[in-house]
């Protein structure tokens, strides 16, 4: 099918474009149709400096996903998906005392002021989400940096989602 304009929304907009997010919603679409390359090129959001690498959630025809942009704005890669209305396979965790997060970790929800440890860089092949509820909470790289600082600091409401690269974490 084809893109609807008044069906996209851009949910969130917070400094360093590290908390873009867009929503859209197509119940003619189905999600391998949205992630096609040159699915939003006729988005008014597309000429924005945090539409590229920014994340969308999408409810489609055969299901919901959450997707990155693709660095050119072009295309969307899934993050995760659903299976049946519900996101399959999600090990998250809830602390309110400074944590050392595991490999297995998905989702790290804080609340308070506390500080969450990344795992090693070099044992981590996925990403890891992080929500601030209440409080101050600073995410520590461990042995390695942060988009090239050693924390990243975030208040009540705001998150984050954090992702291994060969040379440290970065932020999508």
């Amino acid at each position: 099918m084809a893109f609807i304009q008044f069906k996209l929304t851009k949910s969130i907009n917070q400094s360093r474009d590290i908390f873009d997010k867009y929503l859209y919603s197509s119940d003619t679409d189905t999600i391998s149709e949205v992630t096609a390359a040159g699915y939003f090129d006729e988005s008014r959001f597309i000429k924005d400096d945090e539409w590229a690498g920014g994340i969308i959630e999408c409810l489609c025809l055969d299901g919901y996903f959450i997707g990155e942009i693709s660095v050119d704005g072009d295309s969307v890669s899934t993050l995760i998906t659903s299976g049946g209305g519900v996101i399959t396979s999600m090990n998250i965790i809830e602390v309110s005392t400074s944590y050392q997060a595991l490999i297995t970790d998905d989702i790290i929800v804080a609340n308070g002021t506390l500080t969450v440890t990344l795992p090693l860089l070099a044992s981590s092949t996925k990403q890891v989400s992080t929500k601030q509820i209440v409080g101050v909470l600073t995410v520590d790289g461990g042995a390695s940096t942060i988009e090239g600082v050693a924390t990243i600091t975030l208040t009540s409401g705001q998150s984050t989602t954090i992702v291994p690269t060969s040379t440290g974490w970065v932020l999508i």
